[in-house]
């Protein structure tokens, strides 16, 4: 009869990927906030309208959704090495 694995070492694996994407939230926020904080500094200086404030907002986004699929297709990757 074959041996059961631990539930245990399943949750460590659960749970780490838990913090993982909960990280990489703040880390998508933060970026957000950054970009839109610099772009509006940047108009303000400018004396402009919101020109800076939308380029640096949808150009965080981009980074940000590229950062996202990136760690995405990594963990399907290493799932799919895993299993094999």
């Amino acid at each position: 009869m074959p041996r059961q694995k631990s539930g245990k070492g399943n949750w460590r694996k659960h749970s780490a990927g838990y913090a993982k994407y909960s990280g990489l939230a703040v880390q998508m926020g933060a970026t957000l906030f950054i970009c839109y904080w610099i772009g509006a500094k940047i108009d303000e200086w400018a004396g402009g309208g919101r020109l800076f404030t939308i380029l640096l907002t949808v150009l965080g986004v981009l980074g940000v959704i590229y950062s996202l699929i990136r760690s995405l297709t990594k963990d399907i990757d290493d799932d799919g090495k895993e299993n094999t």
